[in-house]
């Protein structure tokens, strides 16, 4: 399975600069990286967007702005202000399934409004020093919706379209539609990428068995969950639990001195830290981890942490 790439997923409070840049030193670096979605916000581009895609902590990484727009104009004010940036690589985020951005057709809305689709093909034909990517759903509610936009994003220059094998309406519930990912392989004319429930690396291999052509996956959850999951797939080595849970907590701590240097308050630190063990709970008991969620000062959070190391020895 050579050649095969891992791309990291975009996930909205997780995988920002800091996430990336301290995943990359721990682990090894992704094939390739994505920003939270980038949004228009009271007319404007939001600045914490532009921030993040900026970061000097993106370093030399292969790095992708993610966009999510919900007509034209928004599509050409974030592409204009993207590139202001220098910014030449943008992933087009076509599934969301958040249901407010979805009523206002962006994210995974956009897969019903063709129109804007066709705008969107004939703005990138503009944009030839921009490499364009998609990333999207099957559909908004029924999983075969993606063959009614599958002509236009053929007709659109794109490196790669990643496929979630799920509806919006199923959120991230549900078997995936793993036949309605292989029938989109056959029609679409880019490069496949396959996205979701990737949470083991033998999880890995079994995409790349049942289709060997795609370009890649492209790991969320399960990367932040298995934050190893990437380099355990790329050596060919299924890491104990003792190695896994060194090198998750030399993660947990570039990351905690990443957002005491950046952040303002311990209260803000912490709600930084806090979501990142919902996922990584299995590593520990239900016990330690619940007193680190209620950890009210930086101190008590520390503690906490030495603790649940401790109480797995």
């Amino acid at each position: 399975m050579e050649n095969k790439l891992i791309y990291m997923a975009p996930l909205q409070g997780f995988t920002d600069a800091a996430f990336r840049h301290c995943h990359a030193r721990v682990y090894g670096y992704a094939d390739g990286y994505f920003t939270p979605f980038v949004r228009v916000e009271h007319g404007a581009v939001r600045r914490h967007d532009l921030n993040d895609v900026c970061s000097p902590l993106n370093g030399s990484t292969k790095l992708s702005a993610q966009i999510i727009f919900r007509d034209i104009a928004e599509f050409d004010m974030l592409c204009s202000r993207l590139m202001e940036h220098g910014v030449r690589a943008v992933n087009l985020n076509m599934g969301c399934p958040f249901v407010p951005q979805v009523r206002r057709g962006r994210g995974a809305g956009v897969l019903g409004n063709v129109g804007l689709l066709e705008q969107v093909s004939r703005r990138i034909e503009g944009l030839p020093e921009v490499m364009f990517s998609v990333k999207m759903r099957l559909g908004i509610e029924e999983p075969s919706e993606w063959e009614n936009v599958v002509d236009v994003l053929n007709s659109m220059r794109l490196s790669e379209v990643t496929l979630h094998p799920r509806t919006a309406r199923e959120q991230y519930a549900g078997e995936l539609h793993i036949e309605e990912f292989g029938r989109m392989c056959e029609r679409c004319v880019h490069p496949m990428v396959f996205n979701s429930e990737l949470r083991h690396p033998d999880d890995i291999t079994d995409i790349f068995t049942r289709f060997p052509h795609i370009k890649g996956v492209m790991v969320g959850r399960g990367l932040i969950m298995r934050p190893s999951i990437m380099e355990e797939w790329k050596s060919g080595e299924i890491w104990d639990e003792e190695k896994r849970v060194t090198k998750l907590m030399e993660l947990h701590d570039a990351l905690l001195r990443c957002a005491e240097t950046a952040m303002c308050g311990e209260h803000q630190v912490l709600a930084k830290m806090r979501p990142y063990w919902e996922y990584w709970g299995e590593e520990f008991s239900r016990k330690s981890v619940k007193q680190i969620l209620k950890a009210s000062t930086l101190r008590k959070y520390r503690e906490a942490v030495v603790n649940a190391q401790q109480s797995r020895r």
